[in-house]
This record gives structure tokens, sequence and C-alpha cells, in this order.
């Protein structure tokens, strides 16, 4: 039997997104139907520019695509859903979605929400239609750092450092979060922000704002990890973790680790470090779909870091971490 799958928001993101559920191997699957969704029809027509560059695959695996601009005319029942929308638009994308069709699991992209009261809104509507969600903060199923998770978890605090230029900070520490969280099974919630610069920057999305200096975050069992994003330099992003297991530099744009770690008998080495593109999340969405869980996160594990991070992000763009207006990161 088909499964149904449905795709609100098709811009840059969820054009991606939708290769990845078209790469989905009907061997351990069977059939899809996607329904994409965007009332925008230049984003309907980038989607189906990006469909057409994997139809190979997607006819292999006999998968049916629908574009539509109109909310209704979506199935009343999916087995998945994904909200692919900008944050400010998320909720209501959701609500939505929920109110229209039954969804037994649901991904939502990061920055989850804007506005603080909608965390808890959506964990009642959740827990009111029996929809499983998860957070789309991909890197937990990346193969590196799977592979360092099994190399690390479970043998105690870690010093790590995040360091690059121009990166999107606010909109993107949430990923190195779920990182960390996912090779250290710790949760990251308390912030040492007072290294963060003073003004804010103008994202490139119009009506959200970005940081930079350096944010501090402290794990459930003690793990530091000090996240820098600079502004003078065109550095790419390095990531270096200390631990009893070894030193681990990682850069992640050429998919190459250089580590010195017992295993190796304390000489430097380097290897692979396989990461994923959005593109390529094929098997973590098979795998929810088949088996019910993914290394994606969680929606509850995500909501506290998220609303943590929040009033970091307001004493940066308002002057106060008060939770009482919307937090302009996407």
């Amino acid at each position: 039997m088909s499964k149904t799958i449905v795709l609100v928001g098709c811009g840059n993101i969820g054009s991606r997104t939708l290769q990845s559920l078209l790469g989905i191997d009907s061997a351990n699957l069977q059939s899809l139907t996607i329904w994409c969704f965007d009332p925008n029809p230049k984003s309907l027509e980038l989607a189906q520019t990006r469909a057409a560059e994997v139809s190979t695959a997607a006819d292999a695996n006999g998968h049916k695509v629908e574009f539509v601009n109109r909310l209704h005319d979506l199935p009343t029942h999916a087995d998945l859903a994904i909200i692919s929308t900008t944050s400010s638009h998320r909720w209501s994308a959701t609500n939505e979605l929920l109110a229209h069709t039954s969804v037994e699991r649901l991904i939502l992209e990061k920055f989850l929400f804007t506005e603080a009261e909608h965390y808890g809104l959506a964990a009642e509507l959740f827990a009111k239609t029996g929809t499983s969600c998860w957070v789309n903060c991909p890197r937990p199923a990346w193969p590196g750092y799977l592979n360092l998770a099994t190399r690390i978890k479970g043998r105690g605090p870690v010093q790590a450092r995040v360091a690059g230029s121009n990166w999107a900070m606010a909109s993107n520490v949430i990923h190195f979060l779920a990182a960390f969280s996912a090779i250290t099974g710790e949760r990251f919630t308390e912030f040492d922000s007072h290294r963060l610069d003073p003004e804010p920057i103008e994202n490139k999305r119009g009506g959200y704002k970005e940081i930079s200096g350096t944010l501090g975050a402290i794990g459930s069992g003690g793990s530091r990890v000090d996240i820098l994003c600079d502004t003078a330099s065109r550095s790419g992003i390095t990531v270096d973790i200390l631990s009893s297991a070894g030193r681990f530099i990682l850069f992640e744009a050429q998919n190459k680790m250089l580590f010195q770690a017992e295993d190796s008998d304390w000489q430097w080495s380097e290897t692979e470090f396989p990461m994923l593109f959005a593109s390529q999340m094929s098997a973590a969405f098979a795998e929810l779909m088949t088996a019910g869980r993914c290394p994606l996160p969680t929606f509850e594990d995500m909501t506290e870091p998220h609303l943590a991070l929040m009033r970091v992000f307001n004493s940066v763009f308002f002057g106060d971490d008060s939770l009482s207006r919307p937090t302009p990161v996407t």
C-alpha cells in the first residue's frame, strides 16, 4: 500500500527535501505519493524543477508527486508531513495543516517558532492529534557524527569549539547543539552570552536578524561548547572536540576529520567525515516511516534549547531577555 507524504513549503530547503523523498528506495518502503503545497507559484516551480533533476530515481522507485497551491487540496491523512516554511509562518502552517490533515509523523524545520507561546500550543496540538514530531536538524543523521558518537558517547564530558566566519549563527547554532546532544547524550539548555557582539546583524531574509561573537553552551553532563562566529574573515567552519577518547577536528565542508585517539595509538590520523545535504536525507525519512524513529531530535528534546536561545537572542536584538515579543530568527 502506498504511503502518503505532505510537504508544506517548497522553497530552497523544501525543494531539496523533496529530492530526498524521491530518493527513498521502494525496495525498503513501498511507492510514495508526495503532495507538495505552497501558495507561491515560484516555489512550486522550483520544486518541479528540482524533482525533474532526480526523475530517474523517482521513476525507478515508482513515486508519484502532486503539486498544489491550496491547502484544502491536500489529502486528509498523511503518514508523514514535513513543514519547511520560514519560522514566522511555521505555527500557522502547522496549526492549519493538522486541522485539515491527520498526520502520524511530522518533521518541522528549525528555527521552530518565533513566539514562545507557540511551543506550548504545539505540544498541546500534537497530544490532541496523536502526532509525533521531530525537528529537521540533520547533523545527528550524518554518518560522520554517527561514527563520532560511537567513540565519545558515555565517555564523560567534552570540551569543544565551533568556529567560522559569517555563517548565520543565530539561525544555525541549533544544528550544532543537536549534533553535540547526539554525540554526548547531554542536553544543552544553559548559555553564557557575555561574549556575544552587542550589535545584531541583518539576515539576508528580510525581517530576520543574526548575531556574531562567541556563545558558550553548557551541557547537562558537564560538557562545554564555545561557538564562534566572526565577521572579519572568510574562514570556513571547523569543529574541535577534546574528550577522554581523544581529540577530533572536523572539517565538514571537506568531509574530513583529523584525530588523535586511543584506537589509533594516539597518532594523528586523517579519515573521511561524511556529511549529508538536504537532498540526501532519504534513509532517515524512510526509517521514520518504517520504524517510527530516526536520528533527528524530537520536538520534546528541542523545545527547551529553542526557548533558552530565544532569551539569548532577544537580549542582543532588544536589550532584554524577555520572551514577550517574537524572536526574529529563521
